[in-house]
């Protein structure tokens, strides 16, 4: 044991900055956590992948970081996803 108590139904706090700057979310291509406000979402629409600039579409979207690679490499893999619109950086 290690002197840390585990609560049942308790979550880490993954999902929240360390500096209270509110929710972190993580890229889909580099995993790299970055502040929610940072990262594009993109959510399943009705032809595919679709912007939603307003981040308030139904149902699980993803995020994307503005590193040029992880541009690309979205933009290839939402190809085959049929992706809509522009990949904005």
């Amino acid at each position: 044991m290690t002197g840390h108590a585990v609560v049942k139904g308790s979550r880490p706090k993954a999902a929240q900055a360390h500096d209270g700057q509110g929710p972190v979310r993580m890229c889909v291509i580099c995993r790299g956590r970055f502040p929610k406000a940072e990262l594009a979402r993109y959510a399943q629409g009705r032809d595919g992948l679709e912007p939603d600039p307003g981040r308030t579409a139904p149902g699980r979207g993803v995020y994307v970081c503005a590193r040029p690679e992880c541009l690309e490499r979205f933009r290839s893999m939402a190809q085959g996803k049929k992706l809509k619109g522009e990949i904005k950086k």
